[in-house]
């Protein structure tokens, strides 16, 4: 695990090595204010192009095919719905992605839900992992869930809802 600053071009080199130690694996990185132009740019020249990419529709109509993903506030919405999406299909048996992170956790611990029912990270405290964490989950939402997880995916959403806003989440613990 590589802990410290790198800048946007080592980061898209790192990205390269690691992607070939684990087997090929997809590279989907963040491309909002113009850091991911470098992570594009180290991956490419490490010559790696198992990169994700996403379309947007700039307006009705038109279309643009874009490295990496773009944060926004549909996208980010989007990514904390496929984390209590996680949640509650964990909290039902039904588990389909696996998360061994403590930090990730922690991060997860530490959001809270403001007067709007909006999840925010908590003062002092950065929400980069959810994000990343959403995103993942999104990547892996595009397999279509079984019966099953569907069922546990709803009853979860139905117990989120019940938490009420102003309430700090805990996903990682039992409720």
């Amino acid at each position: 695990m590589y802990v410290g600053y790198l800048g946007s071009y080592g980061l898209g080199r790192l990205a390269a090595i690691m992607a070939r130690q684990y087997g090929e694996g997809w590279v989907d990185f963040e491309n909002n204010g113009g850091y991911g132009e470098g992570v594009a740019r180290g991956l490419a020249a490490a010559g790696y192009t198992k990169i994700r990419r996403q379309r947007i529709e700039l307006e009705k109509g038109r279309w643009e095919t874009r490295l990496g993903w773009t944060t926004t506030a549909r996208s980010r919405g989007s990514g904390i719905s496929a984390i209590q999406d996680w949640i509650a299909a964990f909290d039902e048996g039904q588990p389909y992605a696996m998360c061994r992170s403590a930090k990730l956790f922690d991060c997860l611990t530490d959001v809270l839900i403001d007067k709007n029912g909006k999840p925010v990270a908590a003062p002092g405290m950065h929400d980069e992992l959810q994000t990343v964490w959403g995103q993942r989950l999104r990547n892996k939402a595009g397999a279509k869930p079984t019966q099953e997880e569907q069922r546990a995916r709803e009853a979860g959403r139905k117990r989120w809802r019940r938490r009420g806003a102003g309430q700090s989440t805990t996903p990682c613990r039992a409720s």
